[in-house]
């Protein structure tokens, strides 16, 4: 029940976003294999993990919810499916429920839920039949490759962090047409239903399920990161830090080592932040190269630069508790070069307004905007494409 709970809080978020959608673009088409493609080159499970940790330790709410999307602008992509050509929209969400308990003074238990996933929505607008619970097939919503994180987090040593869980997928159901062609597909599913117990009700699903292992510590300066596949009895993912902290007036450093499976890629690069050099902007830079990539050797994985300055900020917001700080904008603005994921590289930038502080417990609610960014490509594979970018926070302190 808390699973299909859970489940159910990420649909109705990316219901809610993708509403707003407002942006023209023209037809286009994604097949079952170029989907697979998205979905694979879309590594950014552990990203939004790390994203989502810093947001805890540099807060350790007691609560929080942050939902963010990125999504392009337009619901008239086409997809084959057995029900025929559909229209659909893509939109990649990724979610977090995070609570905490303190068991003593020495020691806190932290429980996360994390989502990442891409959605190919149906449009509603075309094709309502579709999309209605009484209809035909119930509400199908999307074709979907998800990525759902169940984890618990102790805290007992500041130098010392260890995620540990569980990491369910849910991947497209995919076919083969009568004329030996790849297709989206529906099937009924019914629960297996032990001797003895009521038979339920079964529903038309478009994904299948499968199960791996997630792992992330930090331990001493050092950052572990790993996917493991029960099914296919290997690693999907590898990555390894060691961070410096340089001090105030430097900055930190860390350099990486990165093994995705998918196209047999190895990375090395660094990332670096600064708060202080530059008081007026602070910056961050992350360089990666790939050591060996799909075949090649020694190629450009990606660079990108981000900057941002807040507006209205009192100095003492940072100081005070949560409930009682002030209201203040943060503005960011970021630039990109990758061929992480498109082999004839793409320069890409991105703005984004992030307006803190709003009431209560509305820790945050932003707005943006991108083209071939780095860091939204890799969430949502699509060259040449204008993005929204919407996200907001709950955070109890």
């Amino acid at each position: 029940m808390p699973k299909v709970i859970f489940i159910k809080t990420i649909r109705i978020t990316l219901i809610i976003f993708s509403s707003t959608i407002f942006l023209s673009a023209q037809d286009k088409n994604i097949t079952p294999s170029s989907f697979e493609w998205m979905s694979r080159t879309s590594l950014d499970i552990m990203k939004s993990y790390q994203y989502y940790n810093s947001i805890i330790k540099t807060y350790d709410p007691t609560f929080l919810f942050d939902a963010n999307t990125i999504q392009t602008g337009s619901k008239n992509y086409l997809i084959p499916t057995s029900l025929g050509v559909l229209n659909v929209g893509p939109i990649q969400g990724n979610m977090l429920i995070y609570g905490k308990w303190q068991v003593n003074e020495s020691l806190g238990l932290g429980f996360i839920a994390v989502v990442n996933s891409i959605d190919l929505q149906i449009n509603d607008e075309e094709h309502p039949e579709l999309r209605d619970t009484d209809g035909p097939f119930g509400d199908l919503y999307a074709w979907k490759n998800s990525k759902y994180i169940i984890a618990i987090r102790p805290d007992f040593d500041p130098e010392i962090e260890i995620t540990i869980g569980v990491l369910m997928s849910q991947v497209p159901y995919v076919t083969m047409s009568e004329d030996s062609v790849k297709q989206f597909d529906i099937f009924y599913y019914e629960e297996e239903v032990k001797e003895g117990e009521e038979k339920k009700e079964g529903e038309y699903r478009t994904y299948t399920e499968k199960n791996e292992l997630f792992l992330e510590a930090r331990i001493y300066g050092y950052y572990f990161g790993t996917l493991y596949e029960f099914e296919e009895n290997s690693l999907s993912l590898l990555e390894v830090k060691r961070f410096f902290d340089m001090g105030k007036e430097t900055g930190s450093l860390s350099v990486g080592f990165n093994y995705y499976n998918y196209l047999n890629t190895y990375q090395a690069g660094f990332e670096y932040q600064n708060t202080s050099l530059f008081s007026l902007f602070p910056i961050q830079i992350e360089a990666y190269w790939d050591i060996y990539k799909n075949g090649n050797w020694n190629d450009v994985g990606y660079f990108l630069f981000k900057a941002n300055q807040n507006l209205f900020k009192n100095d003492s917001v940072e100081l005070s508790n949560i409930g009682d700080k002030d209201f203040y904008i943060n503005v960011e603005a970021g630039t990109s070069y990758s061929k992480d994921l498109f082999v004839e590289g793409l320069f890409g930038y991105s703005l984004d307004f992030d307006f803190r502080n709003i009431w209560g417990y509305w820790q945050s609610l932003s707005v943006g905007y991108s083209y071939n960014y780095h860091d939204n490509i890799h969430r949502l594979p699509i060259e040449n494409e204008h993005m929204i970018h919407i996200a907001f926070r709950i955070m109890i302190d």
